[in-house]
């Protein structure tokens, strides 16, 4: 067998390999049970609740582990979690939707062609991570990535988790960002 012959074997080889054992493109819950829905709360802060229109609208999510057991939380390999791993339910002060923002519209590109940006994944990726009990993790999203929150006005915003496996929702408290007109406007 030549040396070109056993470079290609050796290729097929290692990606076959790759392939079956790496169900990632399946989807999460196959490389991450989910946790049971008492197991981890979603609390949401943010170091200032007024914002110029256009600025960042930076928020903490704190993950929780309240049990008493290690359980696996599912991280993607993003410094922003927004929109991947966590979703919003983003409503102003008529308790309206807000828009999609463009990383969000981004996301759609990946069931809908109508959609695609140069944002939109081509794969995601991550990882499950253990939450040991007591234990918590924070995240900085930035919701105007999200949705446009670019009004002035107030919006609440609360995280939604729902579990692919069991179909329950959780939610975290309500945060209330007050947007302003722009600096020197």
């Amino acid at each position: 067998m030549g040396s070109h012959n056993l470079i290609i074997s050796f290729r097929v080889l290692v990606a076959g390999v790759l392939l079956s054992s790496c169900p990632v493109l399946v989807g999460q819950s196959v490389l991450c049970p989910a946790a049971p829905d008492s197991a981890i709360t979603y609390s949401l802060s943010a170091q200032s609740s007024e914002l110029h229109s256009g600025d960042k609208a930076l928020i903490t999510v704190t993950v929780e582990n309240v049990s008493q057991k290690t359980v696996p939380f599912w991280i993607e390999n993003a410094a922003d979690q927004g929109g991947l791993n966590f979703q919003f339910d983003v409503r102003d002060e008529q308790n309206t939707l807000a828009p999609d923002g463009h990383f969000t519209r981004a996301m759609k590109g990946i069931s809908d062609p109508h959609y695609l940006t140069s944002e939109t994944p081509v794969a995601r990726s991550g990882g499950c991570i253990d939450l040991l009990p007591s234990e918590t993790r924070k995240y900085t999203v930035d919701i105007a990535r999200l949705y446009d929150v670019t009004s002035p006005g107030k919006y609440a915003i609360t995280l939604v988790h729902t579990s692919d496996t069991n179909k329950s929702v959780a939610e975290s408290n309500t945060l209330v960002l007050k947007i302003t007109s722009p600096a020197g406007k």
